[in-house]
């Protein structure tokens, strides 16, 4: 079979592979992500990520991309990346409030596949709640998504 054929059907099977498996929600303290997987391919080009405050208390969030690769010894190496773009990259969820966040690659797809991390991070409220400093106040929670450009 001819190396661009092998190619194409290798990218095909990836694809197919990655469609039939089902894209749940990933569960954080008070908020839910959806979909916890985002395949990008040439005829993808960005995707949604969906937020979910499922509490009581307004949330705010910090997100950030990191390419992700594994070092010789099976570690995990995280780089920050240029190559993935998202919008909002602060946002403040009302109690049980939902918000889009748009993903996308900026560079070409080529051969080679690519992996990244998009980190959200929960940030601390910006008024502390009546009872004096740190009252009821909840330590910081972070999610981490895989988003894999098809290349």
């Amino acid at each position: 079979m001819p190396r661009s054929r092998v190619g194409s059907a290798a990218l095909f099977g990836l694809w197919l592979g990655l469609s039939l498996c089902q894209a749940g929600s990933a569960w954080a303290g008070a908020f839910t992500v959806n979909p916890i997987r985002v395949v990008f391919s040439p005829d993808t080009h960005s995707a949604l990520l969906l937020l979910h405050n499922r509490g009581t208390e307004a949330l705010r969030f910090q997100l950030g991309v990191f390419a992700w690769d594994q070092s010789p010894n099976g570690e995990m190496q995280l780089t920050p990346g240029e190559d993935i773009v998202f919008f909002p990259s602060l946002l403040t969820l009302t109690p049980g409030g939902t918000r889009n966040v748009r993903v996308g690659p900026v560079t070409p797809f080529a051969a080679t596949e690519k992996t990244y991390r998009i980190f959200i991070e929960e940030l601390p409220p910006l008024a502390t709640p009546k009872g004096g400093p740190g009252g009821g106040a909840h330590p910081d929670q972070d999610w981490d998504s895989d988003l894999s450009p098809a290349r």
